[in-house]
């Protein structure tokens, strides 16, 4: 059995919208950064990239 780390990103991605539900702004902040960080690392496993582009 393989590891999809696509498919993780996506569930938990999806958790953290459900988190987001009664949250204050501020923690609603904190959640869609880190949804725009899981975003950015399954761009990189999709297409193979390096993470950190300098």
């Amino acid at each position: 059995m393989s590891f999809d780390l696509v498919s993780y990103i996506n569930c938990r991605v999806a958790q953290l919208h459900e988190d987001k539900k009664g949250q204050t702004i501020e923690v609603k902040e904190v959640i869609n950064n880190a949804i725009c960080e899981l975003e950015k690392l399954k761009e990189a496993a999709i297409y193979d990239e390096p993470i950190n582009k300098h």
